[in-house]
């Protein structure tokens, strides 16, 4: 009789066990060894990423509503339309915030979503790099999200598209600094390389020189100062090249407003354009200046390493 009344507790206190184990589990749980792939290598905090792109001289930047970045489905129907002369190395950038409580009070039936845009350039591996004035706003917080159209031929007609959740912002820039313009970079790993990206250049600043003109690819407000459906390219002459910042000037270039984050490339004797600038703001006393900070592919490499890693 002793021995059943042993084993009848010993069985008992298996029971509990079991209980326990399924209801407490998640607190032992190691939480990056059980995270999925997808949302450990994109929306998550992590200490040692962030301290490895500080290392590195860049800062992480993660949306608001954070996910996990991926491939949108581009419709059939949006798939053709007018071939323009777009580089397939163009992205445009688009910044998803919250509309401001003003301006729903003054505009009771405006969206709730407001989107700034910027042009990008798409390098090999699936990077896009942009300005960083782009992916964060004048008090340095990240957007809700982030759009990214691959080489568009019109405004909602991408070759590629994706939504990004996450973003790397030069620590240097300075958001609403009075030199906010200087290293005005920012990187977007996607998710996969749609191809088309160009080769990140081997020299440390970008290969430009005074009396140069610079090509401009915008996708915006047109000269009427309504919103273009295609990419527009301009050039303007460069007339000073300093270390963190190659200003040019022309009234050419009111494709769209000097401080959008607009891409410019050289021109190779090939007859390639590559980029190498990304228009970062312009002088409000003369819409004719733009500066521009140098891509450094030094810094975007370096990123890049750290990303990997």
């Amino acid at each position: 009789m002793r021995g059943n009344i042993v084993f009848a507790v010993l069985c008992l206190l298996a029971v509990i066990a079991t209980a326990l184990t399924w209801a407490f589990g998640d607190v032992q749980r190691n939480p990056l060894k059980d995270e999925s792939p997808a949302m450990d290598s994109n929306a998550q905090d992590r200490p040692l990423l962030r301290h490895r792109l500080a290392d590195a001289g860049w800062s992480l930047v993660q949306t608001d509503k954070r996910g996990v970045d991926h491939r949108v489905t581009v419709p059939a129907a949006l798939l053709g339309g007018a071939q323009t002369e777009t580089p397939p190395w163009f992205a445009l950038v688009r910044a998803v915030y919250p509309t401001s409580p003003e301006v729903r009070a003054q505009f009771p039936s405006a969206s709730p979503e407001s989107r700034g845009e910027c042009g990008g350039a798409l390098y090999v591996g699936g990077y896009v790099v942009t300005a960083a004035h782009c992916v964060v706003d004048r008090t340095g917080a990240a957007p809700l999200r982030l759009e990214i159209c691959i080489e568009p031929r019109g405004r909602s007609n991408c070759r590629a598209s994706y939504l990004i959740h996450a973003a790397v912002v030069d620590l240097n820039f300075e958001p609403d600094g009075a030199a906010g313009y200087r290293d005005d970079r920012a990187v977007v790993m996607l998710p996969d390389d749609p191809g088309g990206g160009v080769e990140l250049p081997q020299t440390p600043r970008a290969e430009v020189e005074t009396g140069e003109s610079v090509h401009i690819f915008a996708m915006g407000s047109n000269g009427d100062g309504h919103l273009g459906e295609f990419v527009s390219r301009c050039s303007q002459p460069v007339v000073d090249v300093r270390r963190a910042i190659v200003e040019t000037r022309g009234e050419a270039c009111r494709i769209r407003r000097a401080d959008s984050g607009s891409p410019a490339g050289r021109e190779l004797p090939s007859g390639v354009i590559v980029p190498t600038l990304i228009v970062s703001s312009y002088d409000p006393l003369d819409e004719r200046r733009n500066f521009f900070s140098p891509l450094r592919p030094d810094k975007i490499r370096a990123a890049i390493m750290a990303m990997e890693d």
